[in-house]
């Protein structure tokens, strides 16, 4: 009977261990939370580095932002979240270091 039942066992002890290995969430993380690790898996928390790194085209950043328009730089951070999903504020920062 022992037999019958450890191939379930081994599979739920694997399943429980992932659980607590991902922090055993009850609800799924928020797109806050998403860009937050991004930011810090893709550039350590580093603005520097998300500079110096990013694919990022900065001359359509720099083009975008200095349009002219009223709303240039608000564009300018649309388009680096679009293309490289970090928390409003850091996208802010980059676009006026840029």
């Amino acid at each position: 009977m022992f037999d019958d039942l450890l191939p379930y066992m081994v599979v739920v002890a694997m399943l429980l261990y992932v659980w607590i290995l991902a922090g055993g969430r009850k609800y799924p993380m928020t797109k806050r939370e998403l860009e937050r690790l991004h930011f810090r898996q893709a550039y350590n928390l580093s603005i520097d580095r998300m500079l110096s790194e990013s694919p990022l085209d900065r001359d359509e950043v720099r083009r975008l932002r200095d349009s002219g328009r009223r709303n240039g730089r608000v564009r300018a951070v649309r388009y680096v979240k679009k293309w490289d999903p970090v928390p409003l504020e850091i996208a802010v920062e980059f676009v006026d270091r840029v």
